[in-house]
């Protein structure tokens, strides 16, 4: 499920690598990055350990992102040309929730899906779903560019994460994609059973709405009577959104995975209709 690694977020050519250090999101931070103290930053949005929102990163190929926060310390960041346009995300990052060090003494937390390696990117970002509002900023091992991260709502959706959801909203016949542009076909019920078939395997499972207002569903799904060598780990755990879209129709995503701290087995899938 690991996209081509030309596919990975990088600067534009006409764009000259500039940026040397991270600038800080907290709202204690007392000049911008670059800004020798002359102005103070804008405050940082009010953090939270569970969200779902979106936004824009400043001088990328792949600038427009959704971010995810299932909670346990890790944030997804998906990333695509134009989500608001269509449903194409090429890759995906995700932290660790812990830190290598380089020997520069730079820190890095997170990988992107389209390295062979680990710990190859720093991510910080801080999420305030209700607002909603985005700010933070993205480097990778040896690259000076900083990218800008800032947003709020998801690209094209009128999603409010302070809301309860609803089953109904996914209910019946979707065609989604993983970050490869495999095919997942999937089934909802209305009590929430999932069927369908992903990579060849039988793919079935149980949506639930998250407790409280949270606007997600919590996910678990398997992967059965797949072909050849299947997926050793066949039961996913993670989350299911329905965003409303603004142009009409709704977009479902999908993030499950058998261990969440290391990004090991990763089932993502999205697609609209």
């Amino acid at each position: 499920m690991t996209p081509d690694k030309t596919t990975a977020i990088r600067q534009e050519p006409s764009i000259r690598k500039a940026a040397r250090a991270l600038c800080a999101i907290a709202a204690a931070v007392a000049t911008a990055c670059g800004g020798g103290g002359e102005s103070a930053p804008a405050p940082a949005p009010r953090d939270t350990g569970v969200a779902v929102a979106g936004g824009t990163i400043e001088r990328a190929e792949n600038s427009s992102f959704i971010v995810v926060r299932p909670g346990g310390g890790t944030t997804w960041l998906f990333y695509g040309p134009d989500l608001a346009t269509a449903p194409r995300v090429t890759g995906y990052i995700y932290t660790h929730g812990s830190y290598a060090t380089d020997g520069d003494g730079a820190h890095y937390n997170a990988t992107d899906s389209a390295q062979a390696f680990g710990y190859g990117a720093s991510l910080e970002v801080a999420v305030d779903p209700l607002a909603p509002a985005v700010a933070g900023s993205l480097r990778y091992r040896g690259d000076t560019t900083n990218y800008k991260l800032a947003g709020g709502p998801v690209p094209g959706s009128s999603y409010r994460y302070d809301r309860t959801a609803n089953v109904a909203e996914a209910v019946g016949n979707w065609t989604l994609s993983d970050v490869g542009g495999n095919a997942v076909a999937l089934s909802v019920r209305t009590d929430g059973g999932i069927g369908g078939t992903y990579l060849g395997c039988a793919l079935t499972g149980q949506l639930t709405p998250t407790a409280g207002n949270s606007n997600r569903m919590d996910l678990v799904a398997s992967l059965i009577a797949c072909p050849g060598s299947g997926p050793v780990s066949t039961e996913y755990r993670g989350i299911a959104v329905a965003f409303p879209m603004t142009a009409g129709g709704t977009q479902l995503l999908l993030l499950a995975t058998n261990d969440f701290e290391e990004g090991l087995g990763v089932m993502f899938a999205i697609g609209r209709r």
